[in-house]
């Protein structure tokens, strides 16, 4: 097997486990379970620092990275402080409509997706996250 096909069927067990996670049929569903995936990405990107964004995608399959930092300028990256978990929320909300509509059920879908998150990054590396969000986003891991 090559080096590619190698990243391709890491990043697929990845997405199958996070649509196991959600509920989605693989690989059916794939597609929505890679945009879930994007957009808690990249909303949690634009609120932590992008030393800690590098620390946490170092421990992702290879095509995850790429999916966190497609789009992203870490010369103009402005972190968004938002505090409270209904800011992250509505911040995921506003970012993907169509897959995120309802609040309740958004919310619920960001821990599905931070809960396969946690299972391919250390534990110490988790913390670290924690450590630079507000107490009330800390809920999300």
């Amino acid at each position: 097997m090559s080096a590619i096909d190698r990243y391709v069927a890491k990043a697929n067990a990845f997405l199958k486990e996070l649509a196991g996670e959600l509920g989605l049929e693989y690989p059916a569903q794939k597609d929505k379970a890679l945009r879930i995936l994007r957009t808690v990405l990249h909303t949690l990107r634009d609120r932590i620092s992008a030393e800690e964004s590098l620390d946490l995608i170092a421990q992702l399959p290879l095509i995850i990275k790429g999916i966190y930092v497609d789009g992203w300028r870490t010369s103009t990256h402005p972190i968004k402080r938002f505090k409270h978990v209904d800011e992250f929320v509505q911040a995921v909300m506003e970012r993907d409509p169509n897959d995120f509509k309802d609040p309740q059920e958004t919310l619920q879908t960001i821990k599905k997706v931070f809960k396969v998150i946690e299972r391919h990054v250390s534990e110490g590396e988790i913390k670290d996250i924690k450590s630079v969000l507000p107490e009330e986003l800390r809920e999300l891991l």
